[in-house]
This record gives C-alpha cells, sequence and structure tokens, in this order.
C-alpha cells in the first residue's frame, strides 16, 4: 500500500508539472501580445481554454520559450510554428482534437515533457525515439491502434 501511494503521489506531481507554468521561476503570459512587447523575456506561456483553432505564428519570435500550454483548445493539425520553438522542454496539448504524432516531433529535441492525453491520436511517428531528453509522455484516453518499437523498448 506504501508503494501504491508513493506512485500515485509520484504521478500527481508529474502530472502537474505537464500542465503548470512555474510562476515562481520565470513571468508567465497569458496573452500572445503581452508577450510580443519583450519576446526575448518570454520563457513560459499559458494559451489553455482560449478556444485557439490554430497555433499563433507570432509564437516563433519567442525564441528562449521552455513551457507552453496549449491545453483545451480546438487544434487538429500540428501547426509549423510549434517546430520552430526549439527551446521547448514542456509541451502540452492535451484535450484537443490531434490525429496523430508527426515526424516533425523530433524537431523538438529539448522536449522533457509531452501531453497528448484526451486527442484522437491514432499513430506515433517513430521519430518520437529520437527526443533523447523526454521523460515523460501522456498519451492516455486516445485512441491508439500501434505503438512504436521505441516506446516497447523504452518501457522495458
Amino acid at each position: 500500500m506504501k508503494n501504491i501511494f508513493f506512485l500515485f503521489f509520484f504521478s500527481f506531481g508529474i502530472y502537474c508539472f505537464s500542465q503548470n507554468a512555474n510562476p515562481l521561476s520565470e513571468k508567465v503570459y497569458y496573452k500572445v501580445a503581452e508577450g510580443l512587447e519583450k519576446p526575448s523575456e518570454v520563457i513560459q506561456i499559458n494559451l489553455r481554454d482560449q478556444n485557439l483553432f490554430h497555433v499563433p505564428t507570432e509564437l516563433k519570435q519567442f525564441k528562449n520559450l521552455t513551457f507552453l500550454n496549449l491545453m483545451r483548445n480546438h487544434l487538429s493539425n500540428w501547426d509549423e510554428v510549434i517546430f520552430s520553438l526549439k527551446n521547448l522542454e514542456s509541451l502540452n496539448l492535451k484535450q484537443n482534437s490531434l490525429g496523430y504524432i508527426p515526424n516533425k516531433i523530433s524537431a523538438l529535441d529539448k522536449l522533457i515533457s509531452l501531453d497528448l492525453a484526451t486527442n484522437n491520436i491514432t499513430v506515433i511517428s517513430e521519430e518520437i525515439g529520437e527526443l533523447n531528453h523526454l521523460k515523460f509522455l501522456y498519451l492516455s484516453s486516445n485512441i491508439l491502434t500501434h505503438l512504436p518499437e521505441i516506446l516497447a523498448i523504452a518501457s522495458n
């Protein structure tokens, strides 16, 4: 029972990390326009629940962005701007309408946490194996039909 509690607590802590910015370490921006005043200072942006159908192209100006939360929007495509964010460490796309994880995911090679839970994902690109820093991958509540071999190896 003690081990189960520890596992639950540990999992809960990791889950919180994937969704929430750390306002104690850096300012969290909630509007893209606000960050455009000083784009080099934008480290964390939270665009959760903003009824977005596309990722704002202005995000590419945030060269130092490490945390991006796009949870609970209406995203059904992987907009190119996402792959230009080379310093991202945490990306939350939970509760959108994404159907796959594309080959270009390997461009985000600094990712530590990727939350894609509660989408419509059926296919995961093999290139996900190229994310060498990835420690937390959330895929629950999708409609996966196949896991890449690299994920099977990583789970052993």
